[in-house]
């Protein structure tokens, strides 16, 4: 085979799998992975978003992420899990929310991390009777809200 065939055949072997590799690194960086809080957040703090949450139970042990300014607790238990789904809140300066999410199917992010503009914002994915449904919470100007709501028909 002649050098410049080989060359081109290398080439086009080559780059489908660099796109592949950079494409497993990127996914595998922005995979939310929850840890525990009391492992990696002021006990002061914690103790605070646990009774701001919850009354009742004062031992529990909450997860947590910690990504793009948000700390975003997961309240996965027994006692904050129902028919609404499980207890979630987000803190990101000074300002926090709380909300319920559905399990979310293993092929879709529970969590994923936009900016727009000056916006810092996460999106959160469940399971709902027609599909997922996909929830915007933005944090400017000093405050975080959920900004809107969307229904996709995948599965």
């Amino acid at each position: 085979m002649p050098k410049r065939n080989q060359l081109l055949v290398f080439t086009v072997v080559l780059i489908p799998a660099l796109v592949g590799v950079y494409s497993i690194i990127v996914a595998m960086r922005q995979q939310v992975r929850f840890v525990s809080a009391r492992q990696v957040v002021d006990p002061i703090f914690l103790d605070s978003v646990i009774r701001e949450n919850y009354t009742g139970f004062e031992q529990l042990d909450p997860k947590v992420v910690r990504q793009n300014g948000f700390l975003i607790f997961d309240f996965r238990s027994q006692e904050l899990c129902g028919v609404a789904g499980c207890l979630y809140s987000a803190y990101v300066d000074g300002d926090h929310i709380s909300f319920y999410l559905q399990k979310a199917p293993n092929n879709v992010d529970l969590f994923t991390f936009e900016q727009h503009g000056t916006a810092k914002c996460f999106v959160t994915a469940q399971s709902g009777e027609k599909g997922i449904i996909r929830t915007r919470y933005c944090h400017q100007q000093g405050r975080l809200a959920k900004v809107i709501t969307e229904l996709s028909n995948e599965k």
